[in-house]
């Protein structure tokens, strides 16, 4: 099956502007940055939420949270090589399921693994923003593992059927989210995606051949790591939001 071309190219939209952004500072005469310093761990929480050929709620988000959305966690690490733009490496676990009618409904857990580019776009039109607000743009790929039980009543019985995905299978999504900073070593963040499976078994139901949506949508707080190896020195360090001072 073909990957949307919609969202790649996207991606690769995001990417190319990006890197232009990131060598500006180099062809300007700039010192570029150890790949060492400026670094950062989220610690991250909320829900996925389904859509796709089971999903009955999707312009109800009330019902969409309590019916068709499991609890995810995160752990993502970031380095950040500009005071906009960075790079992630995310490990997400999450669920999605949906009670589509009194005989049909199905339950899926998953592991995911992604790599993604972030860009602050704040920081990108205001290049002297110290207010500690961040407006975050990003998109990324990745793997999802998953494993995934439909559940059918006939004649009165209850039956199920559960699919293991025999190999990981492609992850496209793009996103945006909200940084502020609260101290030099740490920051909070809202973040909110949709994510395209290249998959239609992730319900366990096969209509029309179609690919799979889900949604995460995840509070975090990151601690910034100013350096990997060794004692920082003072001087101004890359923050996902704003520049400040290292103490």
């Amino acid at each position: 099956m073909k990957p949307n071309h919609h969202i790649l190219l996207a991606i690769l939209a995001i990417i190319l502007t990006s890197a232009a952004h990131a060598n500006s500072g180099a062809w300007s005469g700039e010192p570029t940055k150890p790949f060492w310093k400026n670094w950062g761990l989220t610690f991250n929480g909320g829900y996925t939420s389904y859509f796709g050929d089971l999903s009955i709620y999707d312009t109800d988000p009330a019902n969409k949270l309590k019916f068709e959305s499991k609890p995810a966690m995160g752990l993502q690490m970031t380095k950040f090589f500009t005071d906009e733009i960075g790079l992630s490496g995310q490990f997400l676990y999450g669920g999605l399921k949906s009670q589509y009618n009194e005989k049909l409904s199905f339950d899926t857990d998953f592991i995911e693994y992604n790599v993604q580019l972030r860009v602050d776009v704040l920081n990108l039109i205001f290049r002297k923003n110290n207010t500690g607000l961040g407006v975050v743009a990003f998109g990324g790929v990745g793997h999802m593992i998953f494993n995934s039980v439909k559940y059918t009543l006939v004649e009165g019985r209850k039956t199920s059927n559960t699919h293991r995905a025999s190999s990981p299978e492609f992850v496209y999504f793009l996103g945006g989210g909200i940084d502020y900073t609260i101290s030099s070593r740490f920051s909070v963040n809202l973040d909110a995606s949709v994510r395209q499976a290249q998959n239609d078994r992730i319900d366990n139901e096969v209509r029309k051949d179609n690919f799979d949506f889900y949604s995460l949508v995840n509070v975090g707080v990151t601690y910034h790591i100013h350096r990997l190896f060794g004692k920082a020195k003072k001087g101004n360090i890359y923050r996902s939001g704003v520049r400040m001072a290292n103490r």
